[in-house]
This record gives C-alpha cells, structure tokens and sequence, in this order.
C-alpha cells in the first residue's frame, strides 16, 4: 500500500464537507465571522434558499488588503493563539476554516474596508482559487457573497432539500442567533421579500417575545449550582407541538445542541406530555468555561460538559420544581390546557351532522342485541349477503382497521389511509371547481389562533388554496393574530385547531407524497394531500357505525383511485375465499 499525500484541492473539498453541510451552514459561518468582528447590525440576503446565493454584510472593523487574503486560506484565525485559548474560548468561530471551506465549494466575492481606512478591498475567488483583487468602494466593515453553492460537487448538490426547507433552516438558525443577542440587530430576506428584521439595542424579553409570542404561557425557570447557572423559559403542556419547533439553548452564548440539557427536558416534561410531542423552551445555560469542551463538532453545534450528570440534575430539578408551582397556583386553568394538549393526537369531535354530505355522525356505535343476535346468524349473513348492509355492523379492530364481509372474502381497510385518500380526493375536486373563495360553513364561535412568523408565512403561502375549499381567515400581520371565520363543510365537525397546527408542522418540512394528481401545481396538491392527511381520521379513534359505513361507501366509490393514500400505502388488503382456503389449508 502506497502513501501519498492528497492535493490541497481535494483536502479543501474534504473539509468543506465536515463545515459546509447545507446553506444554512454558510449563513452560520459568516454571520458568527461577523458578530466577532464587533458587528453591531447583520444583514442577510437569501436567493433560492441560499442554493443560488447568500449575502452577509455587517459594519464590523472590517480588514486590510492582507488580512482580507489570509482569511481564505486554512487554518488562518484572529481569534487564537495558543493551545490555551482552547479552554477559553469567547468566540463564535475559532477554527479557522469556515472562509476556505465556504470558497472552495462555490463562487465568493468579499468586500471589505478597515475602520477608518479610505478604500475597501475585493477579492474574487472561484472553487478555494483567487481571481482577483482589486480596491473598491466599501461602507466599514464587510460584505460576503456567496454563489452556487456545490457547483462543483455535484452529487452534494443533489442531496439539498427544497428551496423552503433550506431556507426554513437558516430561518431557524438566525432567529436563534437573535433571541440571545438582543443587543445586535439583525434582518433577513428572501428573494427579494423582508421576512425577518429585529432591530439593534432591543430589550431581551422584547426579542423573546417577538419570537415566542406571549410569555403567558411560559414559565420562567431558573437554578444554581457549583460553577453552573441556568436561566430561561419553558413552556406549559398546551404549547407543545409536533414539531421541535422554538426549542431554544445556550452554553454560555452559543446556540447549539446537547443531550443532557435535551435529556433532562424531556424528563421533566414526560408525566405532563406524550413523547411525541415537543414543548418550546428558551434555556440559558452558563457553565466555567474550563468545564465545557467545544471542540467536539466540526461546525461548532454540539458541546461537551465534562460533568454531565451535574447539568442534567440541575436541569431536570429547575424544570419540574417551576412547572410544578405553575400548577400549584394554576389549578384548574393548568388540568384545562393539559387536557387540550392530549385532544392533539385525535383532532375529533364525536357529536354533530354534517348536513351537506346528509351523514349522521352519531356520538356512539348501535349497540348489538346479544339477545336477538347468535353467531350462527352472522355467518349466515356473511354467506348470504354480496354487500354488508345497515344491520351488519363493520367491524373495527384495535381503532385502526375496518373489517367487511363479502361474498367472496374479507376486506380489510386502514381508517386513516383510507380517509386521507377520500378527503384528498374531496379537496382536489372542490379545488378544481371554485376559482376563488369555495363556499365553508361559517363557525358559530371564530376560533383564534397565535401564530408565530414562520407558520404566519406558510399560513400565509397556503391562505388562496385553502379559501377555495372553504376556508375563510382574517389575517393579522403586525400580531401574528389569525381568527377563523368559515371551514370547509366536511371539516365542520372537528377539532380545528390541532388539524391546522399539524398542517403547519408538516408543510414546513419536504412531504413524501407518491404518484402527484398533474392537474394541479406540485405545490397545490402538496398543500390538499398535508391537510388530507391531518384530517383525517387517525390511529385510536373509535369510530361509530355511521362513520364507518361513510368510510367504506366512500372509498368504494373511488374505485382503483382509493387503492393507495397520497403516500403510496394500501388503503385496502381483500382476503379472497381461495386465500382463506389455503391459510386454513383447505386448498
């Protein structure tokens, strides 16, 4: 075997794909490049979700000529000098390698100016090599702008997300950066559109608030021990979600992941939440720095205590003694929230008529008269009967399956696949029909909801897709307030609000539909086949005799379309009396 040592093109590429992972990756370099450079404002300008480009410009100090072009090359720092600044680190960056990494997998221009110089300097580099560099006129400080990102690694390139989710990801990272740094002001935009700005010098509940809504439901938190202090807000039960959304820590400033701190949460919360949801927090935590290694990850987002156990107790401790006052005092508005956190998993009323389709959903099943009904008689009504009519119930097994007798076997339905599919079907038509506004049923009550930017955005984004099925909302931009004023008539006799936070959830991330319905944009039947799926009907529900009959009538109708749910799975499995033969081997 032969050793030779790699090329520095290769070795660039190799690094970049340890600090480079995606675009937020870039946007996290530069803008940590920039608060250390003594930026007071940082703005941040996305095109394509920062696959077609990043500009980051900040009024820092700025750089000469000289250190404008050691910047790009590896392992160039201002902020170490020796092996004993590793245990002391007061930075965000230290390594080194973010502007080289950054350049050798894309197009980057710099500008900058030193404070108090006359002139800027602009360097030009393509794939890690300098073009050019030349004088230029500069505001002090510096700007970065970042080009095709992985243009020549393609197969990296392939393996980026959509353009909203990867924006989504620098969305998140920026708005975390801000919560902790409310003294520096930041803004972010999107092709074009402004869709954060917080300004400099804001108070730091301000900027918390601006982020998490109001703090009515949070409770602050707070605890001490040897060399660690914890500081912050968690929030009640009913404000968990889904999605690991405003989940918010800080090691002594630095935005970033941890499994005791995260650990230590879920602990606290698990005999308030199921584990499936996730409540929003803020946690600052403040640890000796000789305590804490954050050297362990090559883009800087996880850290090492070197006494966990200590951090985790202190963490659960503080958590549970807070949440357990707020209950104390709470009383019953506490038991109230916590009984609407576990309505989440079944967005369901059990009682009402949805007139419009003339089903009359009844609170309970018809009961079976064990009186009147033998086994003998089912089985001569199976043998008997080629379809289950009104006095054969359907059965349902664990709330999960339908079961059908026919004449020539047995059908078995997924209540779930099967209703995400006759609504997706449902949304689809009524999409196709209206033009503008679709016809809902107005609510008795609205129903307000608070919504923070980023679901506003996508609400926001939806909002002309979903009017046509028959929602109506009243839109507040400046309280992120939204009151819902109509439904679609088949969604009238449901718990609205968890239907519509799940369809946020899920619509921010990249959905795995199979075969889409081509009549209508990629991004339309996304949105139909999201709300079908949150409607619908869900694991556990108990269904009565009506809705199970809709069900299965419905998904009949639908023929070979109602074989699969918009992700590709089985609606239906039929049993046929030949396969039944040969299971109990009779064939």
């Amino acid at each position: 075997m032969k050793i030779k040592k790699l090329p520095s093109s290769l070795i660039d590429k190799i690094a970049a794909g340890e600090v480079v992972e995606r675009p937020a990756s870039v946007v996290k370099e530069l803008v940590e490049n920039a608060l250390d450079a003594d930026a007071n404002f940082v703005k941040v300008e996305i095109k394509g979700g920062g696959k077609d480009s990043i500009l980051v410009r900040d009024d820092g100090v700025g750089m000469d000529r000289e250190d404008a072009k050691h910047a790009f090359e590896r392992h160039s720092t201002s902020k170490l000098s020796s092996v004993e600044d590793l245990t002391s680190i007061k930075t965000f960056g230290f390594r080194g390698e973010a502007l080289s990494s950054i350049a050798a997998v894309s197009k980057v221009v710099l500008q900058t100016k030193e404070r108090g110089s006359v002139e800027g300097t602009q360097i030009v580099i393509t794939g890690g090599k300098i073009d050019r560099v030349s004088s230029c006129a500069h505001p002090e400080g510096t700007t970065v702008k970042v080009s095709n990102l992985f243009y020549n690694i393609p197969a990296r390139r392939k393996f980026l997300k959509t353009s909203r989710t990867e924006f989504k990801h620098i969305r998140e990272w920026l708005t975390a950066q801000a919560v902790a740094l409310s003294e520096n002001g930041f803004s972010l935009s999107h092709n074009g559109r402004d869709i954060l700005h917080f300004p400099a010098e804001q108070g730091q509940e301000e900027r918390i608030e601006e982020v998490l809504g109001s703090l009515e439901d949070f409770v602050p938190v707070s605890g001490e021990s040897d060399y660690t202090n914890l500081d912050g807000f968690v929030s009640l039960p009913g404000k968990a979600r889904k999605r690991r959304k405003n989940q918010y820590l800080y090691v002594n400033g630095r935005y970033l992941r941890n499994k005791t701190v995260g650990g230590a949460l879920r602990k606290a919360y698990s005999d308030l939440l199921p584990s499936s949801l996730n409540p929003p927090y803020i946690m600052f935590v403040d640890v000796r720095e000789d305590l804490v290694d954050v050297n362990i990850h090559p883009r800087k987002e996880e850290i090492k205590f070197i006494n966990s156990s200590r951090v985790y107790n202190l963490v659960l401790n503080s958590v549970k003694t807070a949440l357990s006052m707020r209950l104390e005092q709470g009383g019953s508005d506490f038991s109230v929230r916590l009984e609407n956190v576990q309505k989440l998993s079944s967005p369901r009323k059990r009682t009402g008529v949805a007139k419009d389709r003339g089903f009359s959903f009844d609170s309970q099943e018809r009961p079976i008269s064990r009186a009147t009904v033998k086994p003998v008689d089912i089985l001569d009504r199976i043998r008997d009967q080629e379809q289950v009519d009104d006095s054969f119930p359907i059965l349902q097994i664990a709330n999960l399956y339908l079961v059908v007798a026919k004449e020539d076997g047995v059908l078995l339905i997924d209540q779930h696949a099967a209703e995400e599919r006759i609504l997706l079907e449902e949304f689809l038509a009524r999409y196709k029909s209206e033009k503008e506004k679709g016809a809902g049923q107005k609510l008795l009550i609205p129903q307000v909801f608070e919504l923070d930017k980023e679901d506003f955005g996508i609400l926001v984004e939806s909002e002309n897709i979903l009017e046509r099925l028959g929602f109506e909302f009243e839109l507040s931009d400046e309280e992120g307030l939204v009151k819902l004023v109509s439904v679609p008539a088949v969604l009238a006799e449901r718990e609205i609000k968890p239907i519509l936070y799940g369809f946020l959830d899920d619509l921010s991330e990249d959905q795995n539909f199979g075969d889409r319905e081509t009549t209508v944009a990629p991004q339309v039947y996304d949105t139909l086949a999201t709300l079908a799926c949150r409607s619908a009907v869900k694991k556990g529900d108990r269904l009565s005799l009506r809705e199970k009959e809709n069900i299965v009538n419905r998904l009949q109708s639908l023929d070979s379309r109602g074989a699969t749910c918009p992700h590709g799975r089985p609606t239906w499995i039929k049993l046929s009396l030949s396969r039944l033969d040969s299971m109990f081997k009779r064939a």
